[in-house]
């Protein structure tokens, strides 16, 4: 189980930003009930209570799972090219409601 330092460790070293489910599709490219599907399955990050019925996702978290996703589907030679595994993603930033 993670400690409150660990916790508060990652608050300060991750930019966290919440993200509702519209945002989730347009990024990931998921269909609504995909998004859930995977949820279900434990394939996908599960959304966090905001109040009342509303729920949001980490940004990083579904980020990371594009970033998993991707390692899965070109395999090795992705992997190999970085020496953390980790891929770069360039995601369009959030237009404002207005």
């Amino acid at each position: 189980m993670e400690t409150f330092q660990e916790r508060r460790s990652v608050a300060r070293t991750t930019h966290l930003t919440l993200i509702r489910l519209k945002e989730v599709i347009r990024i990931c490219g998921l269909s609504r009930s995909s998004v859930y599907e995977a949820i279900k399955t434990g394939q996908f990050p599960r959304p966090v209570a905001i109040g009342g019925r509303a729920r949001a996702w980490i940004r990083h978290e579904v980020e990371n799972w594009m970033g998993q996703k991707i390692r899965q589907t070109r395999g090795a030679s992705t992997a190999a090219k970085g020496s953390d595994n980790n891929v770069a993603i360039k995601l369009p930033q959030s237009r404002p409601r207005g």
